[in-house]
């Protein structure tokens, strides 16, 4: 990962100034280089997994859905290698190339010290001080340390090329969708790659194959009663201020129109909520 060269020429320059200011902006360029790592593996997985799959931003968090969701060797430390001479057992080999593999947790544990630095001091009373920058014997060892990660990281010539077992199938949106077979569970729920479509899926089996089911959520139509399926998160995400969404039923074809409402809640003598 040549790129990250660039960022550790800069880390060098502000270490070799070396005051409390330079040893800052040295801890703020470590944490960005940390994030680079580790959503540079989200994009390459980007063809499997959607953004809306993220509970969170957290670098660390991001790899464990990317190691979860598409790929457990995409933190991995692996070389690629193809045979010197066309044949089924090849004796030599060629080296294309080494992915570097990281430890998520231990990243994570430095990426949150470099963020610690970033942050002025809390007063302890109302006659403290309130001190800009950290105390240079506390940023410069830790900071070196994350040098020495990104120095070994950027020694790496491969980043997840990866390579496993897939299942396709398109999203109504008409976007094509694949998933690893090998990280698949049952139930699981898992939204379009496409951007912006809300559709989600549910993982289904029969036998050894699997199936991808619409998540909806049904609503039924107040002239016939009829269940429709509406897909999950256009309905929980409808904006509680909205006039509503429209949608004419698949059976009588009536308008139907809904919203989310507030609505008071009192305890009956069983402990059953009822409306008031």
């Amino acid at each position: 990962m040549l790129w990250l060269r660039d960022y550790t020429d800069k880390i060098r320059e502000h270490l070799k100034i070396g005051d409390a200011k330079s040893l800052t902006y040295a801890a703020l360029e470590a944490r960005l280089a940390l994030e680079h790592v580790c959503y540079d593996r989200l994009r390459i997985a980007h063809k499997y997994i959607s953004n809306d799959d993220l509970r969170t931003w957290r670098p660390h968090y991001v790899v464990r859905a990317v190691m979860e969701m598409v790929d457990t060797n995409i933190a991995s430390e692996w070389t690629l290698s193809i045979g010197s001479v066309h044949g089924d057992n090849p004796t030599e080999y060629l080296k294309l190339g080494t992915q570097k593999g990281f430890d998520p947790k231990y990243v994570s544990q430095l990426w949150q010290a470099m963020s610690s630095f970033l942050h002025c001091e809390l007063p302890k009373n109302a006659t403290s001080a309130i001190e800009h920058y950290k105390a240079e014997n506390k940023l410069r060892p830790k900071i070196e340390e994350v040098l020495n990660e990104l120095d070994r990281l950027a020694e790496g010539t491969v980043v997840a090329s990866m390579v496993f077992q897939q299942v396709s199938f398109d999203c109504v949106c008409g976007q094509r969708n694949s998933r690893s077979t090998a990280v698949l569970k049952l139930n699981d729920i898992f939204n379009c790659i496409k951007e912006g479509c809300k559709e989600q899926y549910r993982v289904e089996k029969m036998g050894e194959e699997f199936l991808f089911e619409r998540h909806l959520i049904p609503v039924s139509c107040y002239n016939c009663g009829d269940a429709n399926g509406l897909p999950y998160r256009q309905v929980c995400e409808l904006d509680k201020g909205s006039e509503g969404w429209k949608f004419d039923c698949r059976k009588c074809g009536k308008e139907n129109v809904f919203m989310w409402k507030l609505k008071q809640f009192k305890r009956n003598d069983k402990d059953d909520a009822s409306l008031l």
